[in-house]
């Protein structure tokens, strides 16, 4: 397995276990929320953005994995301790495991965004996952 997709795939292990998701979407274009009943939220969807190499080398490169992390919950009003609740807790449990079990050297958060209207909403998280690995492994 490639380490983009050890990366990816750790990370939504990792997301899986936030307290209150019932669900963790891995997908490689935007959601259509159409497609879940409202049972299935808060749910979490998980995109690949975007994926550079720092440098490149005959043998290896530093990569960059860019995620677009975005949690989708129901409320019946714009509750800003809520959101605060759904960053604390993104927040909270990438800085648990920072390297992803040791698959990456670092995940962090880079970005929020608050979005979405009565009665889904959603906090839209960038990440950035940096690893240097062999150029046959990357």
């Amino acid at each position: 397995m490639s380490v983009r997709n050890q990366v990816i795939d750790n990370l939504s292990s990792l997301l899986s276990g936030i307290s209150g998701v019932k669900k963790v979407v891995v997908s490689n274009e935007p959601l259509d929320l159409q497609q879940y009943a409202r049972a299935d939220l808060p749910l979490i969807e998980l995109r690949v953005d975007a994926e550079n190499v720092d440098y490149e080398t005959s043998q290896t490169g530093y990569w960059h994995l860019s995620l677009i992390c975005t949690v989708y919950f129901l409320a019946t009003q714009d509750d800003d301790a809520l959101r605060e609740t759904w960053n604390e807790k993104v927040k909270n449990k990438i800085g648990s495991d920072p390297t992803l079990s040791e698959v990456c050297e670092m995940c962090e958060v880079v970005s929020e965004n608050s979005e979405g209207e009565f009665p889904v909403y959603s906090e839209r998280f960038g990440l950035v996952a940096s690893y240097e690995r062999g150029i046959a492994n990357a």
